[in-house]
């Protein structure tokens, strides 16, 4: 597959979870589902239904450990978003590290620019 077929695919996905969130609907994808079955459009979408509330507004509630959430965070491909464009403003990146935190999630050095965000590290 070319890279600019790629590019379309990421743009059209991120287009058409994003329309779907704004209409109110949220696709159901089961956290539990074995990591392996999970495709990064997959884990894109569980991460925008189940943490869109805790990593959006000004001072949002931090995600529980045990939360739908933090099973698509720690989701072991869950590094496969950081080439996905993410529109500016949408996302709280404070409060996304503090998601990344809660969930106990350790970011390698080399995921920590993902997606235009800087993640995990020191002093987060």
């Amino acid at each position: 597959m070319s890279s600019s077929s790629s590019s379309s695919r990421k743009a059209t996905l991120v287009v058409v979870v994003l329309s779907l969130m704004i209409l109110g609907v949220r696709p159901f994808i089961h956290p539990m589902m074995a990591a392996e079955s999970l495709s990064c459009s997959d884990i894109a979408q569980g991460l925008l239904s189940s943490c869109q509330e805790y990593v959006t507004g000004d001072d949002p509630p931090l995600a529980p450990q045990d939360s739908e959430c933090c099973s698509f965070v720690t989701n072991p491909n869950v590094f496969c978003v950081c080439d996905l464009p993410i529109p500016a403003g949408m996302v709280n990146e404070t409060a996304l590290n503090k998601v990344i935190d809660a969930c106990g999630l350790k970011v390698p050095p080399e995921h920590s620019n993902c997606a235009g965000f800087h993640i995990g590290g020191e002093g987060e």
